[in-house]
């Protein structure tokens, strides 16, 4: 399982480590959520002392997680899985999302090619086509091959209705009454009161 951000790879293995899957996350500690350096084995880890031990310790797990670029760095050439899952897809470069991709037999990405593109800070790169996510052209490609889906529960339903009626054409829907309802509270400063001071 893979991603562009190191918060987005410790989002979903939060979320399997809660449901007691186990996984093995590659990288530097520091750069991961502190609920998870119990399952991290990178290059700052002494207990690893040869490459072929480290491949052994990834083998011994059916669920691996890191960033795309810590998988390309990290992985033997010879090493191969069953599945990649790439999250938040749509904002990865294809150079980027190919590493990870190529050691896998089959690959899902997931995204929404209607947010956020892949950073791309050169003009250039842009205008020959960096700013174009694999998620995107093949998307475009293989539009039989795209399940979208369509409930969501991070927009109460007003702002839903902002993002149906601009992208989404009517087919998002709240996943719950809680997120319909959401409600955001402006406090002026007088409403503060005396707080501590931030240290």
């Amino acid at each position: 399982m893979t991603s562009y951000t190191h918060n987005a790879v410790d989002t979903v293995l939060l979320k399997l480590h809660k449901l007691g899957v186990p996984f093995l996350r590659l990288g530097n500690r520091r750069c991961v959520e502190a609920e998870l350096r119990d399952h991290v084995i990178g290059e700052d880890d002494e207990s690893i002392v040869s490459a072929t031990q480290f491949t052994e310790r990834i083998r011994e797990h059916k669920v691996v997680g890191a960033t795309c670029l810590g998988m390309r760095g990290a992985l033997a050439e010879s090493m191969t899985f069953d599945w990649c899952i790439v999250d938040e897809a749509s904002q990865i470069t294809v150079p980027g999302v190919l590493g990870p991709l190529m050691h896998a037999r089959k690959f899902v990405l997931i995204g929404d090619h209607n947010q956020l593109p892949p950073l791309v800070r050169s003009q250039d790169a842009r205008k020959l086509g960096l700013e174009d996510s694999l998620f995107q052209i093949l998307h475009t490609a293989h539009p039989q091959a795209v399940v979208e889906l369509r409930v969501q529960y991070r927009m109460a339903s007003d702002i839903q209705e902002v993002a149906n009626t601009l992208v989404y054409s009517s087919k998002l829907v709240c996943g719950s009454k809680k997120a319909a309802a959401r409600t955001l509270f402006v406090l002026e400063p007088s409403d503060l009161g005396d707080l501590p001071a931030a240290q």
